[in-house]
């Protein structure tokens, strides 16, 4: 027959392995989806510092609020490119994203300097 002292063991042994099993699952990821449209214009970083330096990428992108690292999906009529988040801004109203020219090309000519009608998801 358990005594008292054994019967508080095992049940404080039972409550630290379920802690401890608990606290090692990780939090599921955010299964939010953000949609944004409007427009998008280019900059050339050329070899300046951005605001996330250790985000590296050729693919680099600046967008005022996703996360470092953040992988957006753009999409213009049927034209389509993704870019990561390495930068903030753009501070300018109505533009949402700034990319890189090779990106920009991806959803129209450079030459239109600002393109309206861009989603942006992420």
């Amino acid at each position: 027959m358990p005594t008292r002292l054994n019967l508080r063991r095992l049940l404080g042994g039972a409550a630290a392995l379920l802690l401890a099993a608990t606290g090692c699952v990780s939090a599921p990821r955010s299964s939010t989806t953000h949609y944004q449209s409007g427009a998008a214009s280019y900059y050339h970083v050329g070899g300046g510092t951005v605001a996330f330096p250790r985000v590296r990428t050729s693919n680099g992108c600046a967008h005022r609020t996703a996360a470092p690292g953040t992988v957006l999906q753009l999409r213009r009529g049927n034209r389509s490119t993704t870019c990561v988040v390495n930068d903030r801004g753009p501070f300018i109203r109505g533009r949402i994203v700034d990319l890189q020219a090779h990106q920009f090309r991806q959803l129209g000519p450079l030459s239109a300097g600002v393109l309206r009608g861009v989603e942006v998801r992420y």
